[in-house]
């Protein structure tokens, strides 16, 4: 009996394990795409602007923007 209980409450925290990895992959979806559109909306200004582009600042400014995150 103990061990079809143990059996269960293992299956439902594997089950709630996987929903948890799933929202949280879901949530890092939703940013990563926030994060594109401003980065094309500045990329976008940046051109209209006539500003030359730096690929590498911009990598810059994201990996620092990263860090402050965490």
């Amino acid at each position: 009996m103990f061990v079809i209980v143990l059996k269960v409450f293992a299956i439902a925290f594997g089950v709630l394990l996987a929903l948890w990895a799933a929202a949280r992959a879901f949530r890092s979806s939703r940013e990563l795409n926030r994060r594109i559109r401003e980065f094309k909306a500045e990329q976008e200004e940046r051109e209209r602007s006539g500003q030359p582009i730096d690929p590498y600042a911009a990598l810059a400014e994201l990996g620092l923007d990263r860090e402050r995150r965490r």
